[in-house]
């Protein structure tokens, strides 16, 4: 028997089903894109992940080898941020802040990809917003309300250096009354710089860089826990620092994926872990867990990942394919770090005794 449908109740339906503009749902739906609403407070607060997704895109520029230093003011909730790469195509500035499809395809684009849905987002979700870029002796800079056009400025024969300058006030209608706290954005850029080793950044009066990468970040808070000094690796797109602390209980790893800190990790930790075991299994030519080789662990990953996909918008915990990353991470560490274990017989020692103390420690409580 044919079903018959009430023509009153599909009219019902169509009129309650309503299409939303990006503007609109990233408006109606502000955590979906930044997370919390905090009042900045917390170290995850929107606020600052406005901050992220700016400098992401400046950070494009300087692994590109397009600029080497980035200036972040921040006033009366006012952030500015300006980096020294090569500038949004003129002709693209709106469409690149403002248009939710446009974003760079490939690692040499000049719109990186990041801005696909980040600059839009901290455009829609602010209550000013300025983008103005410079290149070669020309300029254009645009202005928003709320994600709207406001104006747009043409120059020429201007006397700056190329780059990309971004100015924002978050929008008290969405996030309420905030304020950046320093010692959040103190860990944040400290961090960045060690991802980013040769980068500078300064914000307000304050100057960060790092000479040593990873190296750096374990040393700033682990140094005098360290049983050995750090086993520091570098290959073509990753980096890596091993180290063993005293009195660290449950292993601390700092992931970073694409110069960006994923504080929830991942499968590129994940594999890190797990390779570490396998090759002091290898080494040592006996069977440890990666709780044996793990447990007072203190290390850090960095690694690059062409168009790398997340469990979370706003990318603190990197999904993928477990066997390629887990492959790529396994066989550096593999190579790596035998060879340096082959070449420092007192740290190989260390890490030796430090296993079997804690395999030791865990066969006693069983």
């Amino acid at each position: 028997m044919e079903r018959q449908t009430d023509p009153q109740n599909q009219e019902s339906i169509k009129k309650s089903i309503k299409t939303l503009s990006p503007h609109e749902h990233i408006r109606l739906q502000p955590m979906m894109y930044i997370g919390r609403l905090g009042d900045g407070t917390d170290p995850n607060d929107g606020i600052y992940n406005f901050i992220k997704e700016i400098v992401a895109n400046s950070i494009h520029e300087f692994r590109q080898g397009y600029g080497n230093s980035i200036e972040i003011v921040i006033k009366d909730n006012v952030a500015s941020i300006r980096d020294y790469g090569r500038g949004i195509p003129l002709q693209h500035l709106v469409d690149a802040v403002s248009k939710i499809e446009t974003g760079g395809i490939g690692s040499q684009s000049h719109i990186p990809t990041t801005m696909a849905y980040g600059l839009k987002t901290v455009n829609f979700l602010s209550s000013e917003f300025v983008a103005r870029s410079v290149r070669d002796g020309k300029a254009r800079t645009v202005c928003f309300n709320r994600g709207f056009l406001t104006s747009d400025l043409w120059e020429s024969g201007v006397e700056e250096i190329n780059g990309t300058f971004i100015q924002f006030r978050a929008d008290e209608e969405i996030f309420g009354k905030y304020e950046y706290h320093n010692t959040i954005l103190n860990l944040y850029l400290r961090q960045l710089v060690c991802i980013n080793s040769g980068l500078e950044i300064k914000l307000n009066d304050k100057q960060y860089k790092s000479e040593n990468g990873l190296l750096d970040l374990i040393n700033d808070n682990f140094i005098e826990q360290s049983l050995y000094p750090p086993i520091h690796l570098r290959g073509e797109n990753i980096e890596v620092v091993i180290s063993h602390c005293r009195g660290v209980k449950n292993r601390i790893v700092y992931s970073c994926v694409n110069s960006k800190y994923t504080p929830r990790g991942g499968i590129h930790q994940q594999a890190l872990c797990s390779a570490i075991a396998k090759t002091f299994s290898k080494f040592y030519n006996e069977k440890f867990l990666i709780a044996d080789c793990c447990s007072s662990l203190c290390a850090a990953i960095s690694i690059w990942v062409e168009e790398p996909c997340f469990y979370d918008s706003c990318r603190t915990q990197l999904a993928g394919d477990r066997k390629i990353i887990g492959k790529y991470v396994c066989k550096f560490i593999d190579t790596e770090l035998i060879n340096y274990l082959s070449k420092h017989s007192d740290v190989a020692q260390i890490i030796k005794q430090e296993i079997l103390r804690i395999k030791a420690s865990t066969n006693k409580i069983k």
